[in-house]
């Protein structure tokens, strides 16, 4: 009974007064390095020095109990490193023969946790605020990030030099597009404080309601439940949301999520209607009121109501019609497209050439259509013994194209050697040259060549020219009568 009396007015004496209220524990220690489980949540800040502690206990001897007996100081360790939940530090003093455990109690200044049974009889001395002031100096990774100090935004953005802060603790806030990061730092009077944060996305929660419920949610193209739904860690900034349900329209929307708070959103899904779409012409342009939908065929599931629809396709009349659905309704729209027409003409210096378009044989030069559809076609003309001739072109609706088509000769090659050389050849009276004759493109078909030299009698025959094959001719030439030698 006496015991218990006098534990009763010790405490009574001793207060509880001016121990601070971020308390925490050790989360690893290996060397020289602590890290702790209070951020800056709990108000510590890069540069603040923290108070790391073991309690000690004993046994009653009568009854067994544990009996706390007041804390014995470990290590003051200098924060280096500062997170939301978790700080990171190094030891700047230890109490000899101490060092730092895992789960050891740490306090962000004075003497945390309960009061010690016996440490002392006057409180836990408030430390003095730092006097003067110090610059800051804040570099970022990525560079260029906003930031704002005690409320107040800086004009430059980071790296940035912060000269003439008062010293102490200063709450910063830094963002750059999704990212951000909101820290405390202790400016050290009379001297440069620099700071390395590396930025991390901002984050906040996503809620889903929709009637009827069980509806699939997708958040930029992936599955991520049913709803109700509330996702986690959804990175801010604009997202894609979209939700499905058998026999309900789909619900697509851009949505902005905002950091550290829960973003709800909700949705009445309406039955669906289904309307297909299919055209004489597949790959046409659909439009539903104006908005581009897709190509035909198509099907889309639209909520019941009034619609217009448009089909359209180069070269084609568009077509445009309007279509009523009812609830639940499946509708099917058959377009027929008309094909536009223009003008060809189409002539050659050689008449009577057939003329093909698009594979298709349409007459012989001179040529005049008013029949063919606009767009663009493949035009051939084909003579026997010239060159086909071919030429990609576009027809424009109610508008002439014109085509003056020269055809080239198809051609061989002859070859002429004579003894002696030096004489003259001709090819159907023309003179092409003298021997010897070599690589000379002659047009195709029956050609009579003559060969002349003085005084040597006058050689003339009659050969074929193939397309694209070689013809030779040798001849020796006499004074008399001559010898064919060979041909080959």
């Amino acid at each position: 009974m006496n015991i218990f009396f006098i534990i009763i007015v010790f405490i009574a004496a001793f207060p509880n007064t001016g121990y601070p209220q971020a308390e925490g524990n050790v989360i690893s220690a290996s060397g020289n390095e602590v890290e702790v489980n209070i951020g800056s949540a709990d108000g510590v800040a890069i540069g603040q020095e923290l108070r790391i502690y073991r309690e000690e206990t004993s046994i009653h001897p009568a009854t067994g109990r544990i009996i706390k007996g007041g804390s014995k100081d470990i290590c003051i360790i200098a924060v280096t490193g500062v997170d939301s939940n978790a700080s990171r530090g190094s030891i700047k003093s230890c109490v000899e023969g101490e060092r730092p455990e895992k789960g050891d109690k740490v306090s962000k200044g004075g003497k945390g946790g309960e009061a010690p049974a016996v440490q002392s009889a006057l409180p836990a001395p408030i430390p003095e605020a730092p006097v003067g002031k110090g610059d800051l100096y804040i570099k970022t990774e990525p560079p260029g990030a906003i930031i704002i100090i005690d409320g107040k935004e800086l004009t430059n953005k980071t790296p940035v030099s912060i000269p003439f802060l008062k010293a102490g603790t200063h709450n910063v806030s830094i963002r750059k597009d999704n990212m951000g990061l909101d820290t405390q730092v202790n400016v050290v009077p009379d001297d440069i404080t620099k700071v390395s944060l590396k930025l991390e996305a901002m984050k906040g929660r996503l809620k889903v309601i929709s009637n009827p419920p069980e509806s699939k949610v997708f958040l930029d193209g992936e599955l991520k439940g049913e709803t109700p739904l509330i996702i986690k860690n959804v990175v801010s900034g604009p997202h894609n949301l979209r939700l499905e349900k058998e026999g309900y329209v789909d619900k697509k929307e851009i949505i902005k999520i905002d950091i550290e708070k829960v973003n709800e959103y909700s949705y009445i899904l309406k039955p669906v209607s289904i309307l297909s779409i299919k055209s004489n012409i597949d790959g046409a342009s659909v439009k539903i009121n104006d908005k581009d939908i897709g190509v035909t065929p198509i099907e889309i599931k639209l909520e019941p109501g009034k619609y217009k629809v448009a089909v359209s396709k180069n070269y084609y009349k568009g077509s445009t019609s309007y279509v009523n659905l009812s609830i639940k309704e499946r509708k099917e729209m058959n377009i027929v497209l008309e094909g536009e027409k223009g003008i060809v003409i189409i002539t050659s210096v050689t008449p009577g050439a057939n003329i093909f378009i698009d594979g298709n044989r349409v007459g012989v030069t001179p040529f005049r259509s008013d029949l063919i559809s606009a767009g663009e076609h493949i035009v051939l003309v084909q003579l026997n013994g010239f060159k086909d001739w071919q030429k990609k072109v576009e027809i424009v609706k109610d508008k002439s194209l014109q085509l003056e088509v020269k055809l080239e000769p198809l051609t061989g090659r002859l070859w002429v050697k004579t003894s002696p050389p030096g004489a003259y050849v001709l090819i159907d009276g023309q003179k092409v040259g003298t021997t010897p004759i070599e690589n000379l493109e002659v047009n195709t078909g029956k050609r009579i060549v003559v060969i002349k030299k003085e005084r040597y009698n006058e050689i003339s025959e009659t050969i074929n020219i193939s397309p694209d094959r070689d013809y030779k001719i040798y001849k020796k030439m006499n004074r008399g009568e001559y010898e064919n030698i060979t041909s080959w």
